[in-house]
């Protein structure tokens, strides 16, 4: 063979490698084994390079990774861009219950309030019955985030008003204590709120204080009047 053929071929060879990877940088996918361990290595259809983007089982990654299917991490969770990682789950408990019918308050002393309603309890939670009554219990080791409304009925007050969550039937977080002029109804509502952690046994509701003035009864209704927790 003389070496004028040999040139020749290997130009051909040259021109053969680049048409095929000109082919296949214009089709713009690159195809992965689906066992790359295998001899040879077999299967296909699963990994994919597209435009700059890796698809798993699908052919069009819109995404850095996009993936058509359920992603599983075994250990160490989802680290974020802020340097965050999460390794479980967000919760879904939480509870909403409110007060359905209007009731007088005292003046000069804390007053229950019926918070005889549930919206919603996932982790049952909150009891609206007797004999615990208007009362939510945090199952042992868990972490809640808890908030309590209360407003009075339509008109003003010239009463000091405020909302308070009681733990085991003490005051354990006090709401902003409202001025004279306060405004029942469509107007200003007194909010408390706070991180409990539970134990199984502590059990808090909800009471509001009147100060000496006009006595108002309390506004009901899951937008006037209401306990919720969320699970943090």
């Amino acid at each position: 063979m003389t070496n004028h053929s040999i040139i020749n071929q290997h130009q051909y060879l040259s021109l053969l490698l680049k048409s095929i990877i000109a082919g296949l940088l214009t089709a713009g996918i690159v195809y992965a084994w689906t066992n790359p361990t295998a001899n040879p290595p077999s299967g296909g259809g699963a990994l994919y390079y597209y435009n700059g983007n890796v698809g798993i089982a699908t052919t069009t990654p819109a995404s850095k990774l996009t993936v058509a299917g359920t992603i599983e991490s075994t250990t160490g969770g989802i680290k974020f861009p802020d340097g965050t990682t999460q390794t479980t789950a967000v919760s879904t408990k939480y509870f909403i219950a409110y007060e359905s019918a209007s009731q007088s308050i005292a003046n000069g002393s804390f007053t229950l309030v019926n918070m005889d309603t549930e919206v919603a309890d996932t982790g049952n939670i909150f009891t609206p019955t007797a004999p615990a009554a208007y009362t939510a219990t945090i199952p042992n080791g868990e972490t809640w985030r808890l908030e309590a409304t209360v407003q009075l009925d339509n008109g003003s007050t010239n009463a000091y008003v405020l909302t308070a969550i009681y733990k085991n039937g003490s005051v354990w977080r006090y709401g902003t204590l409202s001025s004279p002029g306060f405004s029942g109804g469509g107007g200003s509502s007194v909010t408390a709120s706070g991180i409990a952690v539970g134990n199984g046994n502590d059990y808090y509701n909800v009471y509001i204080y009147q100060a000496s003035g006009v006595a108002k009864p309390t506004n009901p209704g899951l937008i006037y009047t209401r306990f919720e927790g969320h699970k943090l």
